[in-house]
């Protein structure tokens, strides 16, 4: 699964709202978040992707170790 599909999949099931916290907190502008899980943005770059990528994957880590707990 690549990056962008990694966030297509974790994002779509959420509100709107939560995809704007998810630009905040990942410095990327709410308008690209949204071309990206959309697919306006077939390719985007590794740079746009990235940090997003880690925001969700830290956000499901955090999930899964209070889940264990």
């Amino acid at each position: 699964m690549s990056m962008t599909e990694f966030i297509c999949e974790k994002l779509k099931g959420r509100t709107q709202a939560e995809w704007k916290e998810v630009a905040d907190a990942c410095g990327v502008p709410y308008g690209t978040l949204e071309k990206i899980i959309y697919g306006v943005t077939q390719s985007p770059r590794v740079t746009t992707v990235e940090p997003i990528f880690d925001h969700l994957k830290k956000i499901d880590e955090a999930a899964k170790m209070k889940d264990a707990a």
